[in-house]
């Protein structure tokens, strides 16, 4: 089901504002519909923009006298997803359905930068609008059956731009970009999208059009996702995919829910079944979605897949949602949600102006989709807020009538050298269990040395990496995270004695990057410069290396026989003003440190600030340093 602030035939609305004015038109109709279809009230700044839209808009529109039964749409939703397109008119051309999205932008001379072919108003930088435009041309075709076939094209239109050296330059690469002193331009453009308006009929199967990604779409994520050799499934993992796969079948024509629990520690090949299962779904024709709640990870298996195959950059975003876009999405509308990390789900979402709910996402996502499955480890939740425990998908899933709760669990471990009491050895020392393992267990098979000197212990991994290993650095969160300076410069901000590193690049703010431009994705995949920037939890979780590095700060400290949390010390906003006696928020910090050392497939060398924490380490290990 399509959602949208506005919708109306052209004339109809043409003749509103010339009837009742801008105003009225944003006061009495536009601000009622908008909280009708998003549940929020509308910002006072988009209240601005939808006036200057009208304003510059409505006349270019009377002027290229289009069908009078195109359709108009205003704040048009992606599905599954919280981006709005501006404006969308729908109508014909030469008798096929046609659509052109536009999108405006009020910026004026004085305040745009083009620099490096980068857009920058003020001292934000910007996404082209026509690529931001695009992007959801690219998407809508993608994903709604109804345009699958359709000719959907895109422009920007920035009237207050004057200057014939930026329009030139914004317009440098084919952008069909316009101004009002192009607006002849515009119009004509305008004419040859659309020459016939639309049926009744017609809209209304736009309008309860479902979500289902293209054949073509299809064809290449699925080849992407096989030709990924490291997402090999053996023994347990394809013991528990082909049990879920059969359950797929049995259940992919019912209309009763399914909820399927997964529940395995770092490195038994969740996400590895979960990115089957995605290709296994979409070539069984059903709608599929892949869901996580970290932008990082989502982005970088976005990116792994882009890579592997041979479509644009931007057409994966439908299929790889967040778990906050499930807000108000219709019951049972998706076949199957494959969610991976999802002990990171979220109770409600905060999300202001545009997404906001006191549900539970969890919820959320088992109304929407009609077979919902959660791989979860519950020692990997890291911030206030987390919920997806078994047990609270499982009470969520209880709140449907007539729903299939089914439980697998994956044990083998695939990372620490293969060695689960490693894992299990972690859990005693951080005290997250009481059970005594030794390190005797798995030594043998997993190198970990703990390091005198942080020095020290970046020189043993630039002779891994020498010989061919990958390795990270990854850190807690007790230092600031600056931005970049003017020239996109990292800080160096991870500061030990005279030993100074950056963090990880942050993305940057009001930009939209294709997922193998994204710093996460660049970060986590690099194979030159591997030690140059630190990770963080959020940068590092569900991802892997041949060896890790950490640097245990502050936050976490041994005091007596404990683990104790010291908040101060984090520069993290959700933990650093917290009381050091909350249990929760020492929970948190010992599953933080918990992923950051279980992020090596064959080795984890460590470096700590504190000498408590380090000797308790090191009497459980009984080695000398390294």
């Amino acid at each position: 089901m399509i959602k949208y602030a506005y919708y109306d035939d052209l004339q109809a609305f043409l003749n509103f504002l010339s009837t009742y004015g801008v105003d009225n038109f944003i006061d009495i109709v536009l601000i009622r519909d908008y909280k009708s279809a998003f549940g929020t009230e509308p910002s006072e700044s988009e209240k601005k923009a939808w006036s200057d839209l009208l304003r510059n808009i409505a006349p270019v529109f009377s002027e290229a006298s289009l069908p009078k039964t195109t359709r108009v749409f205003i704040e048009l939703k992606m599905p599954l997803s919280s981006a709005r397109a501006d404006m969308m008119l729908l109508g014909k051309k030469d008798g096929k359905v046609s659509a052109l999205i536009i999108e405006h932008k009020g910026w004026e001379d004085k305040s745009i930068k083009i620099k490096n072919n980068k857009i920058y108003v003020g001292n934000r930088e910007e996404l082209h609008p026509y690529l931001q435009a695009e992007g959801y041309a690219l998407y809508l075709q993608d994903y709604l059956v109804a345009l699958h076939n359709a000719e959907i094209i895109y422009s920007a239109y920035l009237p207050n731009v004057q200057s014939e050296k930026l329009m030139q330059a914004l317009s440098s690469n084919g952008e069909k970009t316009f101004n009002q002193k192009s607006v002849e331009k515009f119009i004509e453009f305008m004419r040859e999208t659309i020459n016939g308006g639309l049926t009744d009929k017609e809209t209304r199967v736009f309008l309860s059009s479902p979500y289902a990604p293209s054949k073509t779409l299809v064809n290449q994520t699925v080849k992407a996702i096989k030709n990924q050799k490291s997402w090999i499934l053996l023994d347990e993992q394809r013991l528990v995919y082909e049990n879920i796969e059969s359950c797929l079948e049995k259940d992919k024509k019912s209309y009763h829910k399914v909820v399927l629990i997964v529940k395995g520690g770092p490195g038994t090949g969740k996400s590895a079944i979960a990115l089957k299962l995605l290709g296994y779904s979409l070539e069984k024709n059903l709608s599929a979605v892949h869901i996580t709640n970290s932008s990082s990870f989502t982005t970088t298996i976005k990116g792994i897949l882009i890579r592997a195959g041979d479509f644009k950059q931007n057409r994966l975003d439908g299929m790889f949602r967040l778990s906050h876009n499930f807000i108000k999405v219709p019951h049972n509308s998706i076949d199957i949600a494959i969610c991976d990390e999802a002990h990171r789900f979220r109770r409600s979402t905060d999300l202001y102006p545009y997404l906001v709910s006191r549900e539970s996402q969890v919820y959320q996502i088992i109304n929407a989709a009609r077979i919902s499955v959660f791989f979860v480890d519950e020692n990997q939740i890291v911030r206030p807020g987390e919920s997806g425990t078994v047990n609270y998908i499982i009470e969520q899933a209880k709140r449907f009538k007539n729903i299939e709760i089914r439980e697998y669990e994956l044990k083998t471990q695939f990372r620490n050298a293969g060695n689960e009491n490693f894992v299990k050895w972690l859990d005693y020392v951080l005290g997250i269990t009481q059970e005594p393992v030794y390190a005797e267990t798995w030594n043998k098979e997993f190198e970990f040395k703990i390091f005198a000197d942080i020095i020290s212990l970046e020189e043993a991994l630039r002779k891994k990496i020498q010989e061919g290993h990958t390795a990270r650095l990854v850190a807690g969160f007790c230092w600031p995270w600056s931005d970049p300076d003017e020239e996109g410069n990292l800080p160096e901000d991870v500061v030990i004695g005279k030993w100074r590193r950056p963090w990880n690049r942050k993305r940057p703010n009001g930009r939209k990057l294709s997922p193998i431009n994204d710093p996460y994705f660049e970060w986590a995949t690099r194979d030159s410069n591997q030690l140059d920037e630190v990770g963080c939890i959020y940068s590092a979780q569900g991802f892997e290396f041949d060896y890790i590095g950490v640097i245990w700060g502050n936050d976490l400290r041994l005091m007596g026989k404990k683990m104790v949390a010291e908040p101060k010390a984090s520069y993290d906003n959700l933990i650093k003003n917290k009381n050091r006696e909350d249990e929760d928020i020492g929970k948190l910090l010992r599953n933080t440190y918990r992923v950051l050392l279980s992020r090596g497939m064959v080795g984890c060398y460590i470096y700590f600030l504190d000498e408590e924490t380090k000797n308790h380490f090191m009497k459980n290990l009984k080695i000398s340093l390294g």
